[in-house]
């Protein structure tokens, strides 16, 4: 009897540590799925941030299609107002440096040109980036990331620039990472590329099964 008992206690106690480890193991996982969510809303938040930001700097990726984006940027150098002189006074860091402002000329300049190429704006982007990046460690304040974008012309896209900054704040310390920037657009890039390989092969197949159809017509009308 008593060595039944201490059989049953020894059972008891380890199916109470499998029950134990269980709830741990469950609990790892839903804390698991719950970060993944997290990512994921965060990534879908960037590439539509993204997506926005392509429209502003005039970026499309058609490989060989027709650009048919008509938005331009238009001329920067509008007659001063109130509002124009205050945000200069704001800034003035940004304003006062030649190389911050040589580098937001070229990329107002890519901007208007419909030819120019995503690798070249992308490479311009990056100098106005080491630019403003007064500490040089790959991040800019997101402020002074939006007024120098505000300066490359893109005031009506604010809105939508200020939620891909906010995206791009990965540990919320209020400054953007042009690696993470930069790796956004590059991937939004092969998507892209990506699609297109699928649709010319979609596009082929479906042509090569017309013209197959059109062999066996023509096969057949001679019989």
């Amino acid at each position: 009897m008593e060595k039944m008992k201490l059989r049953l206690d020894i059972a008891e106690k380890r199916l109470a540590h499998h029950m134990e480890q269980e709830h741990l193991r469950l609990e790892e996982e839903k804390m698991e799925k719950m970060k993944k969510e997290q990512i994921n809303k965060r990534n879908q938040k960037k590439m539509i941030a993204l997506q926005s930001l392509e429209k502003a700097l005039c970026i499309s990726h058609n490989f060989g299609g027709q650009d048919n984006l008509k938005k331009r940027v238009k001329n920067n150098d509008p007659q001063k107002t109130k509002e124009t002189a205050k945000t200069e006074k704001e800034d003035e860091h940004i304003t006062s440096n030649p190389l911050i402002m040589e580098q937001i000329s070229r990329l107002r300049i890519a901007i208007s040109k419909k030819q120019t190429q995503f690798g070249t704006k992308l490479g311009i982007l990056n100098d106005l980036f080491s630019a403003l990046d007064a500490t040089n460690d790959g991040a800019v304040q997101k402020n002074d990331f939006l007024l120098a974008m505000k300066h490359v012309g893109l005031k009506s896209q604010s809105s939508n620039l200020t939620e891909l900054v906010d995206a791009l704040d990965v540990d919320g310390d209020g400054d953007v990472s042009f690696v993470e920037l930069c790796d956004g657009l590059m991937r939004r890039m092969q998507d892209a590329k990506t699609k297109h390989g699928e649709k010319m092969k979609r596009l082929q197949k479906e042509k090569e099964k017309r013209e197959k159809e059109k062999r066996e017509r023509k096969k057949n009308e001679t019989k």
